[in-house]
């Protein structure tokens, strides 16, 4: 009876440690200044790419941002940190 309540849990338990591993090596590339897809997944940031550019457009400015693949962001996204805000800088172009 209390070997088969272990296993059953087993899965939960294997399921909250790779949990709580992702979650660990999100906040460790965010502060070395890499965006993670555990943070902010792809569809978020494809829907926030979209929604700035509808900002910048709207404003007249003339810029454009010059990528909306995510796999970019990961890449290559510069972090700063005022406080607890992180705020990603997104490569943009007057062209």
């Amino acid at each position: 009876m209390i070997s088969a309540y272990l296993v059953a849990h087993l899965d939960d338990t294997f399921m909250i440690e790779t949990f709580l591993t992702n979650i660990r090596a999100s906040l460790s590339d965010l502060a070395e200044g890499n965006l993670s897809p555990w943070i902010v997944t792809p569809t978020t940031l494809k829907n926030t790419i979209k929604d700035m550019q509808k900002l910048l457009d709207a404003d007249n400015s003339g810029y454009k941002i010059l990528t909306s693949d995510p796999s970019c962001y990961y890449k290559f996204a510069n972090s700063q940190c005022y406080e607890i805000i992180w705020e990603y800088i997104c490569p943009c172009s007057s062209h």
